[in-house]
């Protein structure tokens, strides 16, 4: 008599369910000195300027974690779509995962996600960090921080990644550059914009003491890394084919205006530095296309928030302040103005054109209103002719 058959019929969700019973390797206390491993090999997690592990060694459900919430919805070309405009170049989904030498190379913002997802799931794994510690260096501060400033930068006191949302003229400049005295770290900053690019230069140059000869620049014109401190153009690095080992040299990286890391640019030049620290600057974390999540894959979770109110309570306390014990004070500037000709110095109306059209004496009023207007000041800049405004 033969033995029957017999056949079931199950869903697919059935059937999903059951290959990750068997083929997903849980690690509680009681069996981690027995099963360490998934599908032969150990599960391990190495920090450089990505996240790494091997493609064998992750689980199943650890699979289906990743792409739920880093296969990410090109918002922008639905949108265009559906309103029937050309998507041409638009990806659907947002690559965020690369493989390399079969190990899956995931941006190092979404780690402590990883992480918490494994201690959550009783999975055990290594890790491996091998971000570099350079040497340190004491950078001499010039800073001043407000209350809400301080508290800023103590609040990434002991935060590798992360971003510090800040409206304008709360002086995320020197809150960076607080960051960096901090880390002790060699420092490159990234903007994308060359007015911000000099504004950099000239902060760095008052808040850390640092002369403008002695600070990197990686732009269209100069490619001239220098330690401590490097700013450099996002554009130009983009472009660049050969970093010359540029990505090993800083221990701290900042981004401005960090809420373009969605543009494709930004991700690609950011995710090449291996360094310690990473941090982002913004007053406007949330994007049209809600594609804001990108930010803290890349940069890390937002870590402290500056309220506008507490910007405007200082500045309305400070106002209150001068108006009442307001001290004048002159400070006499030299400048190169020649006047032609011989004209004497009574012909005004001649003079006050002359003035009005002196380049060297106009950057020099216009880089102390900047100065002083970073430093949180307000601004009254008094002029004779209408042309010179």
């Amino acid at each position: 008599m033969g033995i029957p058959s017999v056949s079931l019929k199950i869903s697919v969700k059935e059937t999903d369910a059951m290959l990750e019973t068997f083929s997903d390797i849980r690690v509680t206390a009681s069996t981690a000195k027995k099963n360490t491993k998934v599908r032969g090999r150990a599960l391990v997690l190495t920090l450089r300027n990505t996240l790494t592990v091997h493609r064998s060694a992750v689980p199943p459900k650890l699979v289906s974690y990743i792409r739920e919430h880093l296969n990410i919805l090109n918002i922008e070309r639905l949108v265009k779509e559906r309103a029937g405009l050309p998507v041409y170049g638009l990806p659907k989904y947002i690559k965020t995962l690369f493989v390399e030498n079969d190990s899956l190379q995931i941006p190092r913002g979404f780690q402590k996600n990883i992480q918490g997802w494994l201690a959550d799931n009783n999975i055990l794994y290594g890790f491996v960090d091998e971000r570099p510690q350079l040497n340190q260096i004491e950078f001499s501060q010039r800073i001043a921080l407000r209350s809400y400033q301080q508290q800023a930068v103590d609040a990434f006191s002991n935060i590798d990644n992360g971003v510090l949302v800040a409206p304008a003229a709360s002086g995320k400049t020197l809150m960076a550059l607080a960051l960096i005295a901090q880390k002790r770290q060699p420092a490159i900053i990234l903007t994308h914009r060359r007015q911000i690019f000099e504004q950099w230069r000239e902060q760095i140059e008052n808040s850390l003491g640092i002369p403008k000869t002695r600070i990197g620049q990686i732009s269209s014109t100069k490619k001239q890394a220098l330690l401590p401190v490097t700013v450099a153009m996002v554009q130009t690095l983009g472009r660049m084919k050969d970093w010359k080992g540029l990505e090993e040299k800083f221990g701290t990286v900042i981004l401005d205006e960090c809420h373009h890391v969605p543009a494709r640019m930004f991700r690609d030049v950011l995710s090449k530095f291996n360094c310690r620290y990473v941090y982002g600057l913004t007053a406007t974390p949330y994007r049209k296309y809600n594609d804001g999540e990108l930010i803290s894959v890349y940069i890390g979770p937002i870590v402290h928030t500056v309220e506008k109110q507490e910007v405007e309570k200082t500045q309305k306390a400070k106002e209150n302040i001068f108006t009442l014990h307001a001290k004048h004070q002159v400070r006499s500037r030299s400048s190169s103005l020649q006047v032609p000709f011989g004209e004497s110095l009574r012909h005004f109306p001649l003079i006050a054109k002359v003035i009005s059209h002196d380049t060297s004496r106009n950057s020099l009023i216009a880089n102390d209103i900047a100065s002083t207007a970073r430093d949180g000041n307000k601004c009254l800049v008094l002029t004779e002719r209408k042309e010179h405004v």
